[in-house]
């Protein structure tokens, strides 16, 4: 290169042959000289003027600069991005498949729900093995129209208070005296059929005289209809009255004092809607129930299907008849 290069360059004093002279003189000192070097070219192209000015306190500056360059170190240090762990794997050219993933769950595909067709109580659905009569357990086979799932009996009645049981007992006694006068209104009637049927049996004897008119006859002959009527109609009304008595004494009924019926046979037998197994027994203890309450749940367990909540967004873009493939339902497997 044909151009020189002019540099100006600092000295430090400790390396000056004058450093004490200079250090005890007042103001600034210079120092002038020159030399050059030979390039690869041959000419002198380097031309170097030194000026040295010594400085007032070279320790404080050589720590100040050494203090900068180690805090613009830390800076550095700190600022410098770290490493990042990642995965590696190797790329490779293959089909992409895109799946809607979601946690979902298995149940039976129809469940029978079996209800209580009517009020009452339902005896115990499942009883301890061992012991008599019909039981049911989770897991066991029942047939259609044949299996007996439940058994209902009766409530007994209720409570009553003491105003009302006031009113029904003057009601009893009330229909105890109506049967009194209607037991007397009969044999009032069957006296007067009596009377009626012998002047019937006179009549006829007059008439094979001839000595009695035949509008007499025909009257003793009336007689005789009429009363065995109205006694037929009494004995209707003494029947009546006693049902009504019947009636009020059952209205009147303690449940303390009623006794359950101890014949299951006498009650409604709930049968199994459909094949299958019980999945579930909602009402395992006796209880009384009301018309539609849930007793067992039935199902064949064979027949399953998979539930799962997935977003809109991905249940809008499967289609029907696409691939499914379940993972993660038991040790090891996975089925499509």
């Amino acid at each position: 290169m044909a151009a020189c290069l002019k540099v100006a360059v600092w000295v430090a004093w400790i390396f000056s042959p004058t450093r004490s002279k200079l250090n005890n003189s007042e103001g600034p000192a210079e120092m002038s000289g020159s030399f050059a070097g030979i390039s690869s070219s041959g000419r002198f192209c380097f031309q170097v003027s030194v000026n040295a000015e010594p400085p007032a306190n070279w320790t404080k500056r050589i720590i100040g600069a050494a203090a900068l360059a180690g805090i613009a170190g830390g800076l550095a240090w700190f600022a410098w991005p770290r490493p990042v762990l990642v995965d590696l794997a190797t790329v490779a050219k293959g089909p992409i498949e895109v799946t809607a993933d979601d946690d979902g769950k298995t149940r039976v595909r129809h469940v029978y729900t079996v209800s209580a067709p009517i009020a009452g109580k339902v005896l115990r659905i499942s009883h301890p093995f061992g012991e008599q009569g019909p039981s049911l357990h989770v897991g066991d086979e029942v047939v259609a129209n044949q299996t007996v799932i439940a058994l209902m009996q009766p409530t007994l009645p209720g409570f009553i208070d003491v105003r009302s049981r006031d009113q029904l007992q003057a009601e009893v006694l009330a229909a105890d005296a109506a049967i009194q006068q209607q037991e007397a209104e009969v044999k009032r009637i069957e006296a007067a059929l009596d009377f009626s049927r012998t002047e019937f049996q006179r009549a006829q004897t007059l008439s094979r005289t001839q000595t009695i008119s035949a509008q007499a006859f025909d009257k003793a002959k009336f007689e005789v209809a009429t009363n065995e009527a109205a006694l037929a109609s009494a004995k209707a009304q003494v029947d009546m009255r006693r049902a009504v008595r019947t009636s009020l004494a059952a209205r009147l009924m303690d449940p303390a004092n009623a006794a359950p019926s101890t014949e299951p046979t006498c009650c409604v037998r709930v049968l199994a809607p459909a094949s299958g197994r019980v999945l579930k027994i909602v009402q395992v203890s006796e209880a009384t129930v009301l018309p539609g309450t849930p007793l067992v749940d039935i199902g064949n367990p064979l027949d399953l299907e998979v539930v799962a909540d997935l977003l809109s967004t991905d249940a809008v873009q499967i289609k029907s008849g696409s691939p499914v493939r379940i993972d993660g339902w038991g040790p090891g497997s996975s089925f499509t």
